[in-house]
């Protein structure tokens, strides 16, 4: 009797918290889209990818990183030399910002370059809201959720009303196309198709190459079905962008991703790096502020984040190693929706929206939550991390006029929260294993 008293307890709980995080994240939603915090510059990202695309159709061996090999190319424009900044002008945009991707990314989007700017950037925005759905189905599946049930709809309006989300296709970002990639890894995975998603997770990498830190996971499981796919699919695409765009441009994108790991802590870069870098210099940075300190971080700042970054993913990397026996697809699916998290969290350069993918390990934790298997502290910080990231509601507060170590607080609540749930979900699995053994 004591047991059932304390799982219903643990339901209704959780239950209550679940409640308050959908107000919360549901008002700010209200607030962003109807009461005029929305974005200045709609489509603002997918312009960038446009005019690279632009380059590639007239050109596939063009350079698409003049001007981005040299120093943080982070919130730079491109030069007025380049072919990006020239396409630009055609289409009647004085300014654009660089082209930071794999060239893969602007060979796809070709296609949209026979359309005018704004129809393309309709069409992309069309296309990121079926991302969306497409990957909360695969994830409803995941929950098993009947697509016709309530708890779907639910799950639909709030991926919608997810602050990165919203952002994200406000932007035209990329990053809903890389959520329905990530869904399909995890699904394919979780339904015993390992080929299936190790091409998915490799497209990922070749469009952002945060998804490289999965392979240690599957290293420990001994997936060498996924390890080979995986390694596969990513040379052939790493091939094709050799063969289609030029050994130049590839071997000018490998100057551009370490000249963009150092630190960039304005409010909006969401990572251990900005926290560390906000309570060295002792205030926030704004978009404008921070080029100041893009170039001119001390070096002993630089070290002190990478051995932050590199001691926070080994120690979730020991937590997976103490649970590599776990037999569980579902479980080990829960884990690399985690790992998600930890990528955001130790990434160079975590914008808000690339938090578009945390809805998937959101989603997962809390269906543990209501269905009791989470309990005490972890629920809250599930709580505090969801709204915090869903909601933009700290956010706000870091914004208006405090004193700086409150707007640090506020604006660090955000990785901070994802860094100790990764932490916390990952040590209450291995207990739970631990006490399932016999």
């Amino acid at each position: 009797m004591n047991q059932v008293a304390g799982s219903s307890s643990r339901r209704n709980i959780a239950a209550i918290l679940f409640a308050v995080v959908v107000a919360a994240i549901c008002l700010s939603s209200l607030s962003q889209r109807y009461l005029g915090h929305v974005m200045d510059s709609p489509d603002l990202d997918f312009y960038d990818y446009y005019f690279a695309a632009q380059v590639v159709h007239a050109d596939r061996h063009a350079d698409l990183y003049e001007g981005a090999t040299e120093g943080n190319p982070q919130l730079r424009s491109a030069p007025a030399t380049s072919g990006i900044a020239q396409m630009a002008q055609r289409s009647g945009i004085a300014d654009t910002e660089l082209y930071l991707y794999p060239p893969l990314f602007a060979d796809l989007l070709t296609p949209l370059t026979r359309l005018p700017l704004i129809r393309a950037a309709q069409l992309w925005r069309a296309f990121n809201l079926l991302m969306v759905l497409g990957s909360m189905l695969l994830l409803g599946r995941l929950l098993r959720l009947p697509v016709l049930s309530s708890s779907f709809a639910l799950l639909v309006f709030l991926a919608i009303s997810f602050w990165p989300v919203h952002e994200g296709i406000s932007l035209g970002q990329i990053t809903p196309l890389l959520l329905g990639l990530w869904a399909v890894g995890l699904w394919a995975y979780a339904e015993e198709m390992p080929v299936l998603s190790a091409v998915a997770f490799a497209l990922a990498t070749s469009f952002k190459v945060t998804p490289l830190l999965l392979v240690p996971l599957f290293l420990l499981w001994r997936e060498w079905r996924w390890i080979i796919a995986y390694g596969a699919s990513l040379f052939a695409a790493v091939g094709l962008m050799f063969a289609w765009n030029g050994s130049a441009n590839m071997l000018a994108f490998t100057r551009v991703i370490p000249a963009m790991a150092g630190i960039l802590p304005s409010l909006q870069n969401k990572c251990l790096g900005s926290v560390a870098a906000w309570l060295y210099y002792g205030h926030l940075f704004n978009l404008v502020s921070v080029h100041a300190v893009l170039s001119a971080a001390p070096h002993g700042l630089l070290l002190f984040i990478k051995l932050l970054d590199a001691a926070f993913y080994g120690a979730c990397l020991l937590l997976v190693w103490r649970l590599r026996q776990s037999s569980s697809l579902i479980d080990r699916a829960t884990i690399v929706a985690i790992f998600a998290l930890v990528t955001l969290v130790i990434a160079p350069v975590s914008w808000r929206h690339g938090y578009t993918v945390a809805l998937l390990p959101f989603a997962l934790l809390w269906a543990d939550a209501l269905r009791s298997r989470i309990q005490g502290v972890k629920v809250w910080l599930l709580a505090l991390a969801t709204v915090t990231v869903g909601s933009l509601v700290f956010d706000l507060a870091a914004a208006v006029s405090l004193p700086q170590p409150f707007r640090i607080l506020f604006a660090s609540l955000w990785p901070l929260s994802c860094a100790l749930l990764c932490l916390v979900a990952l040590a209450a699995t291995d207990r739970q294993r631990q006490q399932a053994s016999p």
